[in-house]
């Protein structure tokens, strides 16, 4: 039914009634996961990270956010695990080389 983690303090709701009839899904949270530190799981899929492995590698990657905001810079560098590292490093790739052959 969902991807969720059972322990985000996310509640998904099945369905809520519309006054057409027609159904619409939905989902609630509380406030736990406002305050959930995100350290050990993805940014993205909210999949758990391993920890180091044996030889002392992560197998983690990193995403890096700039935003502005006036005069402001601010940077993030969000957890993610091996597989939506992956797919976003793929993306950018094929996303740059499109641009090149535009011109």
């Amino acid at each position: 039914m969902s991807n969720l983690p059972k322990d985000s303090g996310v509640t998904p709701k099945t369905s809520i009634e519309r006054s057409e009839g027609a159904s619409v899904k939905c989902v609630s949270a509380t406030h736990a996961i406002l305050f959930e530190s995100s350290d050990d799981r993805c940014s993205v899929c909210g999949e758990r990270l391993e920890e180091e492995d044996e030889d002392g590698t992560e197998i983690r990657g990193r995403g890096l956010l700039v935003w502005t905001r006036g005069e402001e810079r601010r940077y993030e560098e969000p957890q993610l695990c091996p597989s939506c590292a992956s797919a976003i490093g793929v993306s950018a790739l094929q996303r740059w080389e499109i641009e090149e052959d535009e011109g």
